[in-house]
């Protein structure tokens, strides 16, 4: 996991990044760079992605992603926390062992791996997770009082396994139409375990 105070506060990112430690070292692989490359931009998982960017430097260059276990909401709904915690332990420390993070000023992606979890409606949240995320593997989608972009709301729920959209949740379409509660159901993956509404 990645301090906070190691968190690039630009939106954009151009160039090198500058590492602490000096920058990195030009590897001699024995396979051809352009399948480095694609090593580097395509990880098959996130625990690949991590020991590839603990082996050399050049894989987080190349696809710079933050590993999060779960994205959650501040209570002033602005920002958010990312723990490698489990929820529970977290709501039972009051969030203190999370780090707080603006979304808007992460030059990063971020891959969620277990949880998702956003109350409170906030502008345009949904839509500023899913231009910030590289891949979901999202087991459980919690949402309280916003309203959804259905097209948003089909990325999030790709590879969820629990969904709960609770209170005053609207999912609507782009031009404003609300949606109907069987396209809702449509776009649910075959390997949802449990959804409610």
């Amino acid at each position: 996991m990645v301090a906070s105070s190691k968190l690039v506060p630009t939106p954009i990112f151009y160039g090198k990044r500058a590492w602490p430690g000096g920058s990195s070292i030009q590897q001699n692989w024995s396979l051809p760079d352009s399948m480095i490359l694609y090593i580097a931009k395509n990880p098959s998982s996130s625990k690949v992605y991590q020991k590839h960017v603990q082996i050399c430097k050049l894989f987080f260059e190349k696809n710079p992603i933050i590993i999060v276990a779960n994205l959650d909401t501040l209570e002033n709904c602005t920002k958010y926390h990312i723990s490698q915690n489990k929820r529970l332990e977290c709501i039972k420390n009051k969030f203190e062992c999370c780090i707080k993070i603006d979304l808007n000023k992460l030059s990063t992606k971020i891959w969620i791996t277990q949880g998702l979890f956003i109350g409170q409606s906030i502008q345009n949240c949904f839509a500023t997770i899913v231009q910030k995320s590289f891949r979901f593997e999202i087991l459980c989608l919690l949402v309280f009082d916003n309203d959804i972009i259905f097209d948003d709301l089909k990325v999030l729920v790709s590879s969820a396994k629990h969904v709960s959209l609770y209170d005053t949740n609207s999912i609507k379409y782009k031009n404003g139409t609300i949606v109907m509660f069987d396209k809702i159901l449509e776009c649910l993956p075959s390997n949802i375990k449990y959804f409610s509404l």
